[in-house]
């Protein structure tokens, strides 16, 4: 019975970490992704050793395991999607919508958007802007200042000039992670994005849901349980 005891006790240890990595809001490092992906090995291989024979069971959380540790390792970030922070968060994101009605652009909004909810990436999107910026004519009409504007509903301050592609952009073809969002080709970060989508929309992202389909390529679960049985 103490032993069993034991045995429960490591189980509950490994899964109180990784579900403490699970519901951080901010971006995780890779440190964070690598501590999570070895404290799911181990729980594995806790269950394996613990739990023999119950095969339907160990599928489920091999599945679950496998596919946030890859979602995590493709978009830096697992506790923006678990259902007791969405919860939290819609509604905030609904309100950062409804105070941003008064800018035009999408890309502004979706901009906005992810400094409020400061998912680090502040420092991040001023080295992207400033790069576009760079690359577009010179002038102040020439130059579209979306993230100005006048919440008074008297008037909108907002400059119509179209965006040019920066240099490394010609052809309209845009560094890997950056998309055209609107008809008047507004750039902005694809994670941004999807950022945008999911908190104020409600919508889940494509390559959101591309991690967890059926054509993922992580391997079957047979293979899976076998490295956790022999190593």
């Amino acid at each position: 019975m103490e032993a069993v005891t034991v045995l429960w006790r490591r189980l509950a240890k490994l899964l109180l970490k990784i579900s403490s990595i699970l519901k951080r809001q901010s971006k995780l490092s890779m440190d964070e992704i690598n501590d999570l992906k070895q404290s799911a090995v181990a729980y594995g291989e806790e269950w394996v050793s613990m739990i023999p024979g119950k095969d339907s069971l160990f599928n489920k959380l091999h599945t679950l395991i496998a596919h946030l540790t890859v979602f995590a390792e493709e978009h830096g970030t697992i506790g923006l999607v678990n259902e007791e922070s969405f919860e939290a968060t819609h509604p905030r994101a609904q309100t950062i919508s409804t105070h941003l009605r008064s800018m035009i652009a999408a890309e502004g909004k979706v901009q906005k958007t992810v400094q409020r909810f400061s998912l680090d990436l502040n420092s991040e999107y001023q080295a992207t802007r400033t790069a576009l910026q760079d690359g577009r004519k010179t002038g102040a009409r020439n130059l579209r200042n979306s993230d100005k504007y006048n919440v008074t509903h008297l008037s909108r301050r907002h400059d119509t000039a179209p965006i040019y592609n920066p240099p490394h952009c010609q052809d309209n073809v845009l560094p890997d992670g950056l998309i055209h969002v609107d008809t008047n080709q507004a750039i902005v970060k694809q994670e941004w994005l999807d950022y945008y989508n999911y908190l104020v929309c409600g919508r889940i992202p494509a390559p959101w849901r591309k991690t967890f389909g059926s054509d993922d390529g992580i391997g079957t679960v047979f293979k899976v349980k076998s490295e956790y049985v022999t190593n």
